[in-house]
């Protein structure tokens, strides 16, 4: 009797969780996210989410969620149950303010501060130019799983 008790507790349970995630929806936070295959940044992508895009959350793995339409898995960070700007960059100060220009003030460092250092330093002009040309780069699917395969990198 008291086996079928819990049996029954375990299911009731394992349905309301579900129906729990099911419900719940999420709004993608970050510029853009790429959609895994499994909750790992290793993974396969399949599909791309940008800012502001809503999502249904099915469950959660971990430091996961995962999704349905594209199915896969998002990282939580990446994700918030808040309402949020159509423009992530009207989140700071009414929208005078970029967010990573916060993000630099926060530290020290703004637009005005970067040209000082180039006006004072010829060097960290160059520095400046090295460092925005490489910001601009970025990695296709392709490239990635190359140098994963080169590194035999393999996903838990």
């Amino acid at each position: 009797m008291k086996r079928l008790f819990f049996a029954v507790i375990f299911v009731v349970s394992a349905i309301a969780a579900t129906q729990l995630f099911a419900q719940q929806k999420m709004t993608v936070e970050v510029r853009e996210v790429m959609v895994k295959t499994s909750p790992n940044y290793l993974a396969q992508s399949s599909g791309k989410l940008s800012y502001g895009t809503e999502v249904n959350v099915i469950g959660e793995e971990g430091s996961w969620i995962r999704i349905s339409s594209p199915s896969g898995y998002l990282p939580k960070s990446s994700v918030t149950k808040k309402s949020i700007p159509k423009n992530p960059d009207q989140k700071y100060a009414g929208g005078s303010v970029k967010h990573d220009e916060v993000a630099l003030a926060g530290k020290g460092f703004n637009p005005q501060v970067e040209a000082q250092y180039k006006k004072n330093n010829a060097q960290m002009a160059v520095a400046f130019s090295s460092v925005d040309k490489i910001e601009k780069l970025g990695s296709s699917e392709a490239e990635l799983r190359a140098f994963q395969s080169a590194g035999k990198l393999k996903p838990r």
